[in-house]
């Protein structure tokens, strides 16, 4: 059993013999044809055949609190208590739970959708009348909230009823401001015994409504009748209620804004150049709203109206895709990277541009077209998702930007603005959508941090001086956010020396949002490269040896070398474009091997090997010390590493590339070697042999003492036996045969023997 609904100023018990409950989106689909969750009020009439009822949101959207069926009209919602009709006092008051509220307390009262819910075409509404005349009122009460007092709308509301009720005279009770809002919230905090006499109060207070009065003048009538509360407001309430009045104040004529100065002045105590302050203000914030009409005027030139309309111009037949696609492109900054097939969108806070899915432009889309119409419900009938995906399709055509995002960088993006890198020097500026950035790093730039722990405990003790010169320039690459020098990083050294707390803090720099796990075993599966559009760094963990011979590996080429790519998405069958400009991280304890390919020279080109000396055994271990590196040195590293983008940016720009020394250039050398030891071992060692033959054993044993000699890592045995059964093929047109030379029935290989051994004539075994 559901749980009692709950209202301010209503009893359970009232709101359960109303038939008011709580839906959950299946059921509201069905009630009101929308999927809110919410509280259903049920009105006990019917219109086009179908019970109408309203429903009050559980979690209101920016435009709406309440729903009701797209097209069913406005109706007047009567609280089925008994007993009430024969009062001479009828209050119409804007809301349901404010008029059941009522309705409780023993006041006549009916509950309007706004404003103006009390009438239709100009004229009282249907019901509404029919209820006046078999129950007539002597006097009609219309009752708005506390702030009411600050809207000339409802002034001018007040108006328009008195006009339709006469001969019944209409008056307005005026809840204080130091109350609050509404009648039922008031009925909460008085208590239901205290609400009776406070309603009387408010009754016998309540202006009374001249029927030919202007809206603006009444408007000045009840900024008077609330002058006492509004004297003692004070602090930010106070200016808060300013900048109300300021906003009144451009709604009214000439004389009725010059009386609303003098009762300011002379009953709330504000002068009249603070109140002319507080005008200007809200002239500035009626004509940026000018603005909007000015776009709207702008693109109904280039793109047509807005709405289509039937030939009597009186009802809305469609709307106009390409207008409203052309109002979206003037009011957000948008671009379609059509090699990508992905919208992004610019955010000012951030200067990001942000991938956007075609599913949140179509609801914003939606959005657009409630919130500039006004929630008109034949506009809203047909912003439905067939419209809007239109719209976004043609969206896509007008802001079109190929390559947006392929230009070499000029800078970094930090969290608090962009960091121009030039001939001159390095310069913050603001965020700009022209710099066309995606990736940014969540550390402030501070020119004067500096991180004396990163350097001390990190680097100078795992690094040799040039080492650290080549992981600056490295990371200062992956800071730039392409991969301008086409080279891999790997960070090589025993464990605990600090790799993994380097490699963290790297990504920590740039943000974690713009990292990916590289696994070369996935490189060769459809979907895996499309997981990395709008990252910047691929990084390889405490990786295995064979991280580089997987089968997959050899695309790492492509990733970094600037090729263009296919990836593809799931359940999309569109060609897809990026260029491989990766920035890539590995770390390893032992030494890697790579898949060659015959393609050695791309891989030494490629190649940047760090390695790190083996940790002290004072060493402190700190748990997550990466973090804490970068809370307290962040600005700093940060500041290390920009030294870094600038040489890689002057190279760039000088088109040249950053010479290894010596000792970088063997690290390199070694794993090349180790990874086509083999070869190496075969080329070496072996010659062609016509009559001689080798045993595989004796080839594999000695490319093991081949490989200890050179400090190597041998293949593994399955693969090594598999590696020579290629190599020699390759080298000497030998294949593996059974009993080939051998006196113990081994598998060996003819014609080939190993160098420098003379062969012992048959006659002397």
């Amino acid at each position: 059993m559901s749980e009692p609904v709950t209202r301010p100023g209503i009893s359970p018990e009232t709101l359960a013999a109303l038939g008011i409950r709580h839906v959950d989106a299946e059921e509201a689909k069905t009630l009101v044809g929308q999927s809110f969750a919410g509280l259903y009020i049920p009105y006990g009439v019917h219109v086009e055949g179908k019970p109408f009822g309203r429903l009050r949101l559980d979690t209101p959207t920016s435009d709406r609190k309440y729903t009701q069926r797209v097209g069913s009209g406005v109706h007047p919602y009567f609280p089925a208590l008994p007993g009430l009709d024969g009062q001479p006092d009828l209050v119409l008051v804007e809301g349901e739970f404010k008029a059941i509220a009522l309705c409780e307390a023993g006041i006549r009262a009916v509950g309007i959708s706004g404003f103006y819910g009390f009438m239709h075409k100009g004229e009282i509404c249907a019901r509404l009348a029919r209820h006046l005349k078999e129950h007539p009122a002597q006097r009609v009460l219309f009752l708005g909230d506390n702030d009411t007092t600050f809207n000339v709308q409802f002034s001018d509301a007040a108006v328009k009823l008195a006009g339709l009720m006469v001969p019944v005279p209409v008056a307005l009770p005026r809840i204080p401001l130091s109350m609050p809002k509404g009648a039922d919230d008031c009925r909460e905090q008085l208590g239901a015994a205290a609400f009776g006499p406070w309603w009387e109060s408010l009754v016998a207070g309540a202006v009374e409504v001249p029927p030919k009065i202007r809206a603006d003048l009444l408007a000045v009538e009840l900024v008077k009748a609330a002058a006492g509360d509004m004297r003692a407001i004070a602090g930010v309430e106070r200016a808060m209620m300013l900048q109300r009045l300021g906003k009144l104040s451009t709604g009214l004529h000439g004389l009725a804004r010059a009386e609303l100065a003098d009762v300011c002045k002379e009953k709330v105590g504000i002068n009249k150049s603070v109140m002319h302050q507080a005008v200007a203000a809200a002239m500035r914030e009626t004509e940026a709203a000018l603005t909007t009409k000015e776009e709207w005027k702008a693109v109904s030139e280039s793109y047509g109206e807005p709405m289509f309309v039937s030939r009597d111009g009186k009802l809305i037949t469609g709307l106009n895709e390409r207008f409203w696609a052309g109002l979206i492109r003037k009011q957000h900054l948008l671009l379609h990277e059509p090699g990508e097939k992905r919208f992004y969108r610019y955010e000012e806070s951030s200067g990001l541009w942000a991938a956007q899915s075609k599913a949140s432009l179509a609801q914003l889309v939606c959005d657009t077209v409630h919130a500039e119409t006004g929630g008109h419900s034949d506009c809203v009938k047909h912003a439905q998702l067939t419209f809007a995906n239109a719209v976004v399709g043609h969206l896509a055509g007008m802001v079109e930007k190929p390559d947006a995002f392929s230009a070499d960088p000029i800078g970094i993006h930090v969290a608090n603005g962009f960091l121009v890198i030039d001939g001159v020097g390095i310069t913050l500026r603001g965020f700009s959508p022209d710099f066309y950035s995606r990736n940014q790093s969540p550390i402030a730039f501070d020119p004067e941090a500096l991180c004396p722990m990163f350097l001390e405990q990190v680097l100078y003790p795992a690094l040799e001086l040039e080492d650290i010169g080549l992981l600056r320039y490295c990371v200062g690459q992956c800071l730039l956010g392409r991969n301008l020098m086409q080279t891999i990083l790997i960070l090589f050294g025993p464990g605990g020396a600090s790799k993994g707390t380097l490699s963290n803090v790297v990504q920590g720099l740039l943000g974690e949002h713009n990292c990916y796990e590289l696994r070369t075993e996935h490189l060769v599966e459809r979907f895996e490269l499309f997981r990395y559009i709008g990252k910047s760094l691929l990084y390889g963990a405490d990786v295995e040896p064979e991280f580089l011979r997987r089968q997959g590996a050899e695309a790492l080429k492509k990733l970094v070398g600037g090729d263009l790519l296919s990836p593809e998405g799931k359940g999309s069958n569109e060609q897809i474009n990026m260029r491989g400009v990766f920035n890539v991280i590995v770390t390893c304890n032992k030494r890697l091997s790579v898949r060659l390919a015959g393609d050695a020279s791309a891989w030494r080109r490629r190649l940047r090997i760090i390695g790190f000396n083996p940790p002290r055994a004072d060493r402190p271990s700190i748990v997550n010390f990466d973090r804490m590196l970068l809370e307290k040195e962040g600005a700093g590293i940060l500041n290390w590493a920009v030294l870094g983008a600038v040489e890689v940016l002057r190279d760039k720009r000088a088109n040249r590339t950053r010479l290894l020394t010596d000792a970088q250039q063997q690290r390199v050398e070694a794993l090349l070697g180790q990874s086509d030891s083999m070869r190496l071992f075969l080329e070496t060692c072996v010659d062609r042999m016509p009559g001689d033959s080798l045993e595989k054993n004796d080839l594999l044993e000695r490319y093991a003492d081949f490989c200890g000699d050179k400090c190597w890592e041998p293949l593994p045995e399955l693969a090594a036996r598999k590696e020579l059964n290629n190599r020699m093929l390759e080298l000497f047109g030998s294949v593996e045969r059974k009993s080939a030379g051998s006196r113990n029935n081994q598998r060996g290989y003819s014609n080939v023997g190993f160098r420098g051994e003379e062969k012992v004539p048959d006659s002397l075994i």
